[in-house]
């Protein structure tokens, strides 16, 4: 027979269970979390630089904007517009090669390997 007077009456009994990690597991949650957390502050540094990589690509010498004496950033000259337009799909295609802050470096560098394996086979056929 059931207790009337305990939680779910004459007619049920209601069990409640509270699960909590012990101190090991909590502690080990607590090391994989900072770890994850350090690797994705790491990942966000490499996005931003990756992307300044392409932002500079697509700009005129680089998007420089070196100061003269009066404070006035440099205009770009025709001939810069030229080598500029001559040389951007090159630039985009090396703009592909992630910055160093993939794997150690070790991305940056097959994937630079690769991209001037590439300009070697297409200059070697012209």
């Amino acid at each position: 027979k059931l207790d009337e007077k305990r939680d779910g009456g004459a007619d049920k009994n209601i069990l409640t269970i509270v699960l909590g990690p012990d101190d090991r597991t909590l502690a080990s949650v607590d090391r994989v979390k900072s770890a994850l957390s350090r690797t994705w502050d790491k990942s966000k540094v490499g996005h931003a630089n990756w992307a300044t990589q392409f932002r500079e690509a697509i700009k005129v010498n680089g998007g420089a904007e070196e100061d003269d004496d009066e404070g006035e950033p440099e205009k770009p000259s025709t001939l810069d517009y030229v080598s500029h337009a001559i040389t951007l799909p090159w630039k985009l295609m090396f703009a592909l090669v992630p910055p160093t802050d993939y794997c150690g470096g070790w991305l940056c560098f097959v994937c630079a390997l690769i991209g001037i394996g590439f300009v070697t086979m297409i200059i070697n056929d012209m």
